[in-house]
């Protein structure tokens, strides 16, 4: 009889145990009310006065960028900059652009840049656009704006609702409502 109440006794035990245990383990998998979905969670690296380069596969840089903050989210495969000031090494010249903001997709060398956005070439045609929103794909070097675009040379400017670049072909379509004001020379 002791024995089988001793048996009968550590059967509970265990089953107590394996409860207890699956109970720690449910708390892993389930989300208490208190935790944070995945998109909402803080970022793995946080950093400030950053500097950094993009290279392409022969190793040549495909831009140079510094921004005052960089969040990088590992799970959403982005990095978030704040302030963010890009050079972009290109044929026709050298590009300079700032934004308040931007995120860069990892693996893609693609760029968004939101906020007072304003890109300059500095060339023997310097060029100055400015824009809300902006777009950049390293790999294609095409940029895109979704939103109104004024574009400035020495000639004059262009104003646009919005705008499609090929830089390697050196061609811009413009699209919704184009108001270009040319300047002659005198």
């Amino acid at each position: 009889m002791k024995r089988q109440g001793l048996l009968s006794l550590t059967g509970i035990l265990l089953l107590v145990l394996l409860a207890l245990l699956t109970m720690h383990e449910w708390e892993r998998v389930v989300p208490d009310g208190n935790a944070k979905p995945a998109d909402k969670a803080p970022p793995m690296l946080q950093l400030s006065g950053v500097s950094g380069r993009s290279f392409g596969k022969l190793g040549d840089t495909e831009f140079t960028m510094e921004a005052s903050h960089l969040n990088w989210l590992e799970k959403k495969g982005i990095s978030e900059v704040t302030q963010p000031r890009i050079w972009l090494p290109l044929a026709d010249g050298d590009w300079q652009i700032e934004a308040d903001r931007g995120t860069m997709k990892e693996g893609r060398g693609q760029i968004l840049l939101d906020g007072n956005v304003v890109a300059r070439r500095d060339s023997a045609m310097p060029l100055q656009l400015e824009t809300a929103s902006l777009q950049y794909l390293a790999r294609t070097e095409r940029v895109m704006a979704p939103g109104e675009v004024l574009i400035r040379t020495q000639q004059g400017s262009i104003r646009a609702g919005a705008m499609e670049a090929d830089l390697p072909a050196q061609v811009i379509n413009l699209r919704n409502g184009v108001e270009t004001r040319y300047v002659p020379p005198r």
